[in-house]
């Protein structure tokens, strides 16, 4: 679990970072630059819910085959 949240805020970092060196070097207009932006911004949004449904499934599975075994005594 650890290592997927470590994954994910990696990755969530890294876009942002990325995102603003892109604004800040690139050659590119204004709205060009806000479109790119808005783009990006939206894919990893896309992305990170994506993540985060399959994990809820992956959760959910291992809730329902624990809740399947006989208890422990």
């Amino acid at each position: 679990m650890r290592k997927l949240t470590s994954l994910g805020m990696g990755f969530l970092i890294g876009a942002v970072i990325g995102a603003a060196l892109v604004f800040v070097f690139a050659p590119a207009t204004g709205e060009k630059m806000r479109h790119a932006l808005r783009e990006g911004v939206r894919e990893t949004m896309d992305e990170a819910r994506s993540a985060a449904r399959k994990r809820e499934m992956e959760l959910t599975e291992a809730l329902h085959q624990r809740q399947k075994r006989p208890a422990a005594r």
